[in-house]
């Protein structure tokens, strides 16, 4: 390691051209020169009165620059040469350059006497050897070679090489060992801490992103369209040979699908197809989701892939939403979005086969399937009292007629769009009590995934690596014994609150 003497300050004060003038060293600019010469060209471009756009004056200032340097001259970079052209000759102090300031000085003297006294002492110390030669010297061993100055390259990162600093590692680390506690996760679940494995089904950070990229659109094709060379001479930098050509290769085809329309359409179409899935996801992850609401999200994809441009597209994705509907119980999904007052009938078309009277069994059906309970001691003649009101209201409610005849013009003004809002004010009308209860008992029903998906992850706990014999039958009596002292310890007031 070289000692604190050997360390070069003066490179604060000197511009890097990226060439090497030799083998060792490379070829340098000193600041404040090529600034002087800078602000001459500067100040005969303003005389001139040419008013030029922002990336024609970018590209004038690189000129500029160039020439600046072309006029102050190159040195190489190695520390003598630096002092001598700072303080001039060491003995005469001739041709020290004019524009140096304090601080550059001031460094440059300082090594400058360190250099003196550096010999000095060197010199002595060789005397000293010299009068006290033996003949054992003759057998010791040679001289070790001068390290040769190492590569720029190896101390250089371009573009995502960047390299975390310590503070940043210790953050992700922090941030990484907060989300495993809190997920309940394995803690080999991150190999390394700086690399985060991109999740393909987040799709809302997709979209957002693709987003963001859409509007910035329109200045990176003026970027790429003007100032093309500096862009691929910013990438490549100082290297050299095969990294040279894999970087300008590199840049330049980056360069090319910013040009290229056909991605940004692509883009386009793709933003349009993840923005239905982003949203049914938001809707169905929230802790009040209702079975109509996941319903319309189901018909709203469909739709809109049932339409796509790219048959392959739409019958793949029309597949898919028919699977997971199929796997659905319907007849619930239904019934809450029918028995939605502000929705009603009004999102079925005439092939769904829907009327009054096919709707009506389904209501019955499911009335009877929610009262089947052991704690049900209502009798025969009582139930079919009840099961007669229940069909005698939702008939008045599909019509609008009767105790729901005003609700056809007082929809509009209700304070709230809430359906459950709406059955809590019908359930004060005694004829409408028994449909209004049903239909609450459906409309609070919560469908969201998030349950579902802490479950999956739970069960990714248990069945680990270490216990890869379990069964799904002794996964799901574990899943449901926690379930169980959860939903005991939130009703004790043990559980800690979730946060929004």
């Amino acid at each position: 390691m070289a000692s604190g003497g050997d360390i070069n300050g003066l490179w604060l004060f000197f511009h890097n051209s990226g060439v090497k003038q030799n083998a060792s060293h490379w070829k340098v600019h000193r600041q404040s020169c090529v600034a002087y010469h800078e602000r001459i060209l500067e100040a005969a471009a303003v005389d001139d009165g040419l008013l030029l756009d922002a990336g024609t004056e970018l590209l004038a200032k690189q000129a500029r620059f160039e020439a600046a340097c072309k006029s102050a001259g190159s040195l190489r970079g190695e520390k003598s040469v630096f002092i001598t052209h700072i303080l001039g000759h060491e003995h005469s102090g001739n041709n020290a350059c004019s524009h140096a300031g304090k601080d550059a000085i001031d460094m440059a003297r300082a090594l400058r006497a360190a250099s003196k006294a550096e010999k000095s002492t060197g010199s002595k110390h060789s005397h000293t050897e010299s009068t006290s030669i033996t003949t054992e010297s003759s057998s010791s061993a040679p001289p070790s070679k001068k390290l040769k100055q190492p590569s720029i390259r190896t101390h250089m990162h371009t573009g995502t090489e960047m390299p975390f600093s310590a503070i940043q590692i210790k953050a992700i680390q922090d941030q990484a060992l907060c989300a495993v506690i809190s997920a309940n996760l394995p803690f080999h679940v991150y190999k390394n801490p700086e690399v985060l494995n991109a999740n393909l089904t987040q799709w809302t950070t997709h979209c957002i992103t693709f987003l963001w990229l859409l509007l910035v659109k329109q200045a990176l094709q003026n970027a790429v369209m003007e100032l093309r060379p500096a862009i691929i001479k910013a990438q490549v930098g100082v290297a050299t040979s095969a990294e040279h050509r894999h970087l300008t290769a590199d840049a330049k085809e980056h360069c090319d699908v910013i040009e290229n329309y056909s991605f940004w359409d692509g883009l386009e179409q793709v933003v349009r197809d993840i923005e239905p899935i982003c949203y049914g996801t938001n809707i169905n992850q929230k802790d009040s989701t209702r079975l109509d609401q996941i319903l319309l999200t189901l018909a709203g994809m469909y739709l809109h892939f049932s339409e796509h441009p790219e048959p392959k597209v739409s019958a793949a994705m029309k597949k898919c939403l028919e699977k997971r509907w199929k796997d659905c119980d319907q007849q619930i999904f239904i019934l809450a979005l029918v028995l939605n007052p502000f929705e009603g009938l009004s999102r079925f078309g005439d092939s769904a086969g829907l009327n009054y009277i096919k709707l009506n069994g389904i209501v019955l059906r499911l009335y009877r399937r929610l009262h089947s309970r052991p704690d049900n001691l209502d009798g025969p003649e009582l139930r079919g009292q009840k099961e007669c009101a229940v069909s005698t209201a939702f008939f008045h409610f599909l019509a609008l007629t009767g105790p729901f005849a005003s609700w056809r013009d007082e929809a509009a003004d209700f304070p709230s769009t809430d359906p459950i809002t709406a059955w809590f004010a019908f359930q004060s009308i005694l004829k409408v009590a028994e449909l209004g209860e049903f239909a609450l008992i459906l409309l609070k029903v919560v469908a969201s995934q998030g349950g579902v998906e802490r479950i999956f992850s739970d069960l990714k706990v248990k069945q680990t690596h270490c216990r890869a014999h379990l069964r799904l039958a002794k996964l799901g009596k574990m899943t449901k014994v926690g379930a169980d002292i959860k939903a005991k310890h939130q009703a004790l007031g043990l559980a800690k609150t979730r946060g929004k």
